[in-house]
């Protein structure tokens, strides 16, 4: 009996000493660096961008644009959404982190995405081109600071082909001829057309 009680307290210690901390479980999973091609992201109620899904809107990125966006803007992470924001994107086609449609009217999928950098908020497109991708950044603004969390207060929608929108310079209404990129806040929205090889933003026409 004695021999038993110095080998049990023995085999405990080396359980725990081998486990893994739950923080260093959580870093790994949560590394942008790290993710494997077409990997699900969800945003939790803590802003931190996990693997795990839940009721949040997904996040399905291609490995390629991954690399973009680790190489361009290390560290990114998906942002928190303030609930105004939530309100006014659920009644929208798709977003409010992502959209998917045809921007440049070449046939492939390309992809308009908000993430959080450091302090900032930003909307991105990715055009596919020649099998490749290319970034665009459209905007950048600061998070806001609700009681020490930063949120963002924009959404993304997709604006489909024949939205009517106006030019700032002479806010003549036009219609969109390809699928288009909606950035908003609150109920005001700029939508981004892809034409000539860059984004124009345009005034969306009520």
């Amino acid at each position: 009996m004695p021999f038993l009680q110095k080998i049990i307290p023995a085999a405990l210690l080396l359980v725990f000493a081998c486990t893994p901390k739950s923080d260093e479980v959580t870093a790994e999973r949560i590394n942008p660096g790290n993710l494997p091609a077409d990997t699900l992201l969800t945003t939790p109620t803590d802003g931190t961008a996990t693997s795990r899904t839940d009721e949040n809107p997904e996040l399905v990125l291609p490995q390629a644009v991954i690399s973009l966006l680790t190489q361009q803007y290390p560290g990114w992470q998906q942002p928190v959404l303030a609930e105004e924001a939530h309100e006014h994107a659920r009644e929208k086609q798709q977003g409010p982190f992502l959209v998917k449609a045809d921007f440049d009217g070449d046939n492939n999928q390309d992809l308009a995405l908000q993430l959080r950098y450091r302090e900032q908020v930003l909307m991105l497109a990715f055009t596919q081109q020649d099998a490749a991708w290319q970034l665009h950044e459209l905007q950048r603004d600061i998070l806001f600071n609700d009681r020490g969390n930063l949120k963002s207060l924009y959404y993304l929608y997709l604006a489909e082909a024949g939205t009517t929108v106006r030019n700032t310079e002479d806010y003549q209404p036009e219609q969109t001829r390809a699928d288009a990129i909606a950035v908003a806040i609150d109920d005001r929205a700029t939508i981004y057309v892809y034409e000539s090889g860059a984004f124009t933003a345009y005034e969306e026409a009520e």
